[in-house]
This record gives C-alpha cells, sequence and structure tokens, in this order.
C-alpha cells in the first residue's frame, strides 16, 4: 500500500522546517557571540579584582571566562566565534589576545590567587609574572622571615606563619618552577638547566633555615648583657714583695757605718737608698733602720757643696719614704730651702712609692703638693687606676673631680661595667651620667668589653673609635635617649670621612640607633646616605619601625625602598615586607603599582 502525499502539504511542511531551521542557526550565532561577548566583559572584571588585590576573585573570575570559551566550542561549534577560537591565533578577548590568555595569563592569575599564599599574595603575585627568578626570591623571603620575627622587639606587631603553612607553600613553589624544565634540562624559560639546578638548591636551602628557625625558635637576648669581667689591679697599682733580707745583723751595721759617713762619703747615701728597699713598717729592722736615716740626714746636711749636698738630701728623703716614713720625708721637703729645687722630683718619687705599696690615699695626698699640673694629672690617673682596680669607684670619682674632671668619665665607665651583670639599671643610669667628650679608644674599648660587645673589626683606627661610640649608644637608647643622641652624634661626627664597606656598616648603625631613639631622623638620615644602604637595609629598618607601632616612618622606608632602580627581586622583598608588617593591601598595591601586570 503506497503511501499518497500531498505535494502542496509537503512544500509548506518543508518550508516551515527550513526556516525553523534557518532561524536555530541564526539564533546559534548570535548566542555564541553574545556569550563571547560576556566572557570578555568577565575578564574586564577579573583584570579589576587583580588590580584591587583581590587575587583569589580574579582567578575565580578568569576560570569562569575559559571554562565559558569553551562552553560556547561545546554548544555552538558550527559558530563563527566557536571556528576562530579553535584555530584564529590573532582572536581577541577584549584588549588582549585569547592565546595570550590561555597560554600566558590564565595559569599566573590562577596560581596568584592561590589561598596558600594568601598571607603574602601581593609579595607572591608580583613574583609570579616577574618570572621564576623572582619566585625564588620569594622563597628566600619566607626562609628569613621566622629568624627575622624571632629578633623583632614586638614580633605581636607581624603576621605570625605556621611550619605546616609555611612548607606548603615551599612545596606549591618547588612544584610550580620544577616541573617540565626538571625533566628536561635546557628548555623553558630563560637560564635553562643552570638555572633550574642553582635555583632548586636556593629554594631549597631557604626551606631549611624557615624549619630550623620554628624548631630553635630563639628568644631576644637579655640586656643585661654578658658577665662583666674581674677588674684587674693594674701592674702599678700590686705592691712588689720585698726582696730577701740580708744578714740582718750585717745589714744593720753596714747601714749605721753608711749613715755615719753621709757627711763625706758621697755613696753613702746611694747605699742607704739601695738598702731601703729591704725595709718595711713590718720589718723588725724597721726603727733601727728609721734612726739611720734620721742620722744619715744630719750629717747630709753638713757637707759644703750645694751640688754634692742636695744629691745626699735626695736620696736619704727618698730613702725614708720607701721605708714608709713619709711625714718625715714630707717634712723635711717642706722645711729645707735647699729642697725646693728638688721638691716636684721628690714628691714624685714618694708618690710613686705610695701606689706602688697601695697606699692611695697618702699618694694623692702627696700628689696633691705637685705643682706642675701634668705631672700632677699623670699621678691622679694612676691613682684613679689603682682605686678601679680595688673597686674603690666612689674614691676614683672624688680623685677624677680633684683633677679637674679628667678621667671622671672613664671613672664611670669601669664603675658602669662592673655593675652591668648585677645591676644593669644602675649602670646604665652612670653611663648616661659620663661626658662622652673626648675619651680614649683604652676607655671606651675597656668598657665595652666587659659590657660583652665584640671588638670591631675595622683595622681602621677611626673606624674603630667611631664605632665604640656607635656601640655605647646603642647600649643607652632603649633606657636614655638623650644621652644616647651626644654618643651618637660624637660617633657619627668622627665616622664622616669614612669610606666602602666601613661607610656601609656605620651609616646602617647610625641609623639603627635613631630609629630606637627618634625614627623621623632616621629617615632624613637614610635619605641623605642614600648611597650607602641598601634596598635591603631599608627594609629592615622598616620591619624596625613597624615592630615599635610607627608604621607612618615603616611607609617612609618602604616607598625609599622602592624608589628608582628597584627590581623584581626588590618589588618581591618589599611587597613581602610590607605585608609581614601587617600594612593594609591597597597601601601596598599604591606602592607597588608599577611591578603588577595592566594587561593591555
Amino acid at each position: 500500500m503506497m503511501l499518497k502525499v500531498d505535494a502542496k502539504k509537503f512544500l509548506s511542511a518543508f518550508l516551515s522546517g527550513a526556516a525553523f531551521f534557518m532561524c536555530s542557526c541564526s539564533d546559534g550565532r548570535a548566542s555564541a557571540n553574545a556569550e563571547y561577548v560576556f566572557a570578555a566583559e568577565n575578564l574586564e572584571k577579573s583584570f579589576s579584582d587583580f588590580a584591587a588585590g583581590d587575587f583569589s576573585a580574579a582567578a575565580a573570575a578568569a576560570r569562569k571566562v575559559e571554562d565559558d570559551i569553551r562552553g560556547i566550542v561545546k554548544k555552538y561549534p558550527d559558530s563563527d566565534i566557536a571556528l576562530k577560537i579553535v584555530s584564529d591565533p590573532g582572536l581577541h578577548l577584549g584588549d588582549i589576545s585569547y592565546a595570550s590568555f590561555r597560554k600566558n595569563i590564565l595559569p599566573r592569575l590562577v596560581l596568584a590567587g592561590d589561598e596558600t599564599f594568601a598571607d603574602f599574595d601581593v609579595a607572591w603575585a608580583v613574583a609570579v609574572f616577574a618570572g621564576d627568578e623572582a619566585k625564588v626570591a620569594f622563597a628566600n623571603c619566607l626562609g628569613e622571615y621566622p629568624q627575622a620575627l624571632a629578633s623583632a622587639k614586638n614580633p605581636s606587631a607581624f603576621k605570625k606563619i605556621g611550619r605546616d603553612s609555611g612548607e606548603k607553600i615551599f612545596d606549591k613553589i618547588l612544584a610550580d618552577i620544577f616541573t617540565e624544565e626538571a625533566a628536561n634540562p635546557g628548555i623553558g624559560a630563560k637560564g635553562g638547566a643552570p638555572f633550574y639546578i642553582r635555583a632548586r638548591a636556593e629554594v631549597l636551602n631557604a626551606r631549611r633555615l624557615f624549619v630550623l628557625a620554628q624548631a630553635q625558635n630563639p628568644q631576644p637576648e637579655s640586656s643585661a648583657g654578658p658577665a662583666a669581667e674581674s677588674l684587674e689591679a693594674p701592674a702599678a697599682a700590686k705592691r712588689t714583695p720585698l726582696p730577701p733580707m740580708p744578714d740582718s745583723e750585717k745589714f744593720l751595721a753596714q747601714a749605721q757605718k753608711d749613715a755615719s759617713m753621709a757627711n763625706y762619703n758621697l755613696e753613702a747615701s746611694a747605699r742607704l737608698l739601695q738598702y731601703s728597699k729591704f725595709v718595711s713598717p713590718e720589718s723588725a729592722e724597721f726603727e733601727q733602720f728609721s734612726k739611720c736615716l734620721s742620722g744619715a740626714l744630719e750629717n747630709a746636711k753638713k757637707i759644703s757643696s750645694k751640688k754634692l749636698r742636695l744629691g745626699a738630701v735626695k736620696n736619704i728623703v727618698l730613702a725614708m719614704s720607701q721605708i714608709g716614713c713619709n711625714a718625715e720625708a714630707l717634712a723635711e721637703l717642706a722645711s729645707n730651702p735647699d729642697c725646693a729645687e728638688m721638691r716636684g722630683e721628690c714628691l714624685g718619687a714618694i708618690a710613686e712609692s705610695l701606689i706602688s705599696r697601695g697606699d692611695l690615699d697618702n699618694a694623692e695626698a702627696v700628689a696633691e703638693r705637685l705643682e706642675e699640673p701634668s705631672a700632677r694629672a699623670v699621678f691622679f690617673a694612676r691613682i684613679i687606676r689603682a682605686k678601679l682596680a680595688k673597686k674603690d669607684f666612689d674614691g676614683a670619682y672624688l680623685t677624677a673631680q680633684k683633677a679637674n674632671g679628667a678621667g671622671e668619665s672613664a671613672v664611670m665607665l669601669e664603675h658602669a661595667a662592673h655593675l652591668w651583670k648585677s645591676d644593669n639599671k644602675k649602670a646604665l643610669e652612670i653611663l648616661a651620667g659620663a661626658n662622652p667628650q673626648g675619651l680614649s679608644a683604652e676607655s671606651l674599648n675597656s668598657f665595652l668589653s666587659k659590657a660583652g660587645v665584640p671588638p670591631c673589626k675595622s683595622p681602621v683606627p677611626q673606624i674603630a673609635y667611631a664605632d665604640r661610640y656607635l656601640e655605647i649608644s646603642a647600649l643607652l637608647a632603649p633606657s636614655h635617649p638623650g644621652a644616647a643622641l651626644k654618643w651618637l652624634g660624637i660617633g657619627a661626627l668622627i665616622a664622616q670621612n669614612a669610606g666602602g664597606r666601613d661607610a656601609e656598616i656605620l651609616s646602617e648603625k647610625i641609623c639603627s640607633i635613631l630609629i630606637e631613639i627618634k625614627s623621623g631622623d632616621a629617615v632624613a638620615y637614610a635619605s641623605k646616605m642614600r648611597g650607602r644602604i641598601s634596598a635591603d637595609l631599608l627594609l629592615k629598618f622598616a620591619y624596625a619601625c613597624a615592630g615599635k607601632g610607627d608604621k607612618e616612618t615603616a611607609l617612609e622606608f618602604f616607598k625609599m625602598a622602592s624608589g628608582a632602580g628597584a627590581g623584581p627581586r626588590d618589588a618581591v622583598r618589599l611587597a613581602f615586607a610590607m605585608q609581614a608588617s601587617n600594612f593594609e593591601k591597597p597601601e601596598i598595591i599604591k606602592l607597588l603599582g608599577g611591578h603588577l601586570p595592566k594587561f593591555k
């Protein structure tokens, strides 16, 4: 049975179906085009999110863009736009080519938006778009961070990062950099196999430092410093033991004989002075020997020649002082007109004898009689050192005052060093009261050695001298900023002509101390010495200011570090430091905008 078809009805139905099919095709092309336009608009949103610092939203939007575009190919395979998507490398998606978006931008947006890096996402985003060398720099920042955090004066001012999350970051860095290149050395990014071998070693070392620092969790050192060294008595203050006494009877018989010959035998008085070294007030021979000297003095005064008479009297006066008869010796010097010409010399010898025996009070009384200022100053200095060796700081201070303040600050330094461990607060008070002007390198080194500060490594005396002033300023800065500033001023003045590495080290110390004392001045000094201060040091200063809660000054240092010439590595370190210091993301992006891509 044949099926009869109405030709007119069939033609009508065919034409209706064709029209429907043609409309469907037209609607598909329009829908494909519209969806591609929507994808381009969503990509603009992704870029806007990225520019605002919302990297996870930017990554999510970029993924959706790619999903939507691949969906166009599946839904509308016959559309012109689908054909261009799969075959036209010049096809644009907004302001960029679709091929560039898919190959270069999308993978980096996804990597930049990885939630693993959320605490340091700006730094990571800069590193992702700057290349693998910048990612290594990011790894180094992370490796150094726990140690920097542990040494901070106020760790609560910085972000904390646990070991687990830190190790995840290292794993992702290694997986991102060392993928195809690890399996096929020499292909891919600039540098080839040598770069990847070196970079992998560097990232692994940063990871090792991170884990080690996390495990050790070091504590800041006590401000009290190490134990002060014992104060050793200087050689001049140690009493020299008496030599063995010769046969007592023969000794005294010879002394009596020389005393009787003192008026005509020129060697007699000299021998008595030599004998005096065997006698002290505690000796059994003291009383008889002192009588011999009194008789010898009377005989010596009978010598007719003034020149010979003065020599003999001098020997006997000094012998009297040597055995401890200082009152008699001084009385003779004061009353005998002949002694005027040799008074200073004899007083000095007596003072010397008294210091060597440890009789410092009498030595000081004798030194005060010296008319020559320079000679008096020498003996006062020796007496001060001897008192310091006995830990008689009050006595040493009073002697220094008698010497018109000469050595007063050196005494205070020694006193502060002695108290450094037992009473650090009192030691700092004494140190703050000392006048820093004109102190000798010896005094500065002595104090700092006892305070546990390592010696300066520079072989240049001027640099080492400046460094000592700066080290004392650093000790004073936390508790006595005004005094610290005085010490700092002298150190900076001495250091002003330094050059090379010494200049860098001293500039770093000066700036670090100023941050503690007056952070605004630290910025001004760093700006003035910009050629001597690296970007890494500026970041260190910024960290220090942030740790004090002084974010305004920290920002000034960050701005200085971001100045002309800052490359990708510097930008990564800068962003990491700002995020570690809890700066707001808009501030960071404003400062680092030039290091983030514009996608145009």
